[in-house]
């Protein structure tokens, strides 16, 4: 199998309130194959580090989440289901609480054809109150929260 690894875009600061997205794809392996700006902004402050080369592999808390997804496909393709989902959920980083809108897209082919896409934003939507959320430790290192993913079988 070939994995075509699309370089991540340069360096950007996202400041609270961008209205550009943060985007990232990332595998089925868990490799990031692609990264805007804001996107590898988001990576740099979850992984804690500015270095490009470890950014490849995401932090523990978007492998956790991604893994879920990634589960979640394999169940899916195994009952013949490939219409792309999504997820939600918010992951306390350093800086500030990061709302992410997941999105698993199966492949029909085989799974290693499938894509993880992750937007992320500062700015919390309607599923993302925080009276409908609770913070789950999401590793061993008590900074990263992940909150309980919700379900959605269809694009917002």
């Amino acid at each position: 199998m070939h994995t075509e690894v699309l370089p991540i875009e340069g360096t950007h600061t996202v400041q609270q309130g961008d209205m550009s997205p943060a985007i990232v794809v990332l595998s089925p392996s868990l490799v990031v194959l692609y990264a805007n700006r804001g996107g590898t902004a988001v990576l740099q402050e979850l992984k804690g580090t500015e270095e490009e080369a470890a950014l490849q592999i995401p932090a523990s808390v978007a492998v956790y989440l991604a893994d879920g997804i990634l589960k979640n496909i394999d169940v899916r393709r195994k009952s013949h289901l490939y219409a792309p989902f999504s997820i939600s959920c918010s992951i306390q980083g350093p800086a500030r609480v990061w709302y992410c809108q997941a999105f698993g897209l199966p492949s029909r082919d085989e799974i290693d054809r499938s894509r993880i896409v992750l937007l992320f934003s500062d700015k919390p939507t309607r599923c993302d109150l925080p009276e409908q959320r609770k913070l789950l430790l999401a590793s061993s290192n008590p900074l990263p929260l992940l909150s309980a993913p919700v379900l959605e079988t269809s694009f917002m």
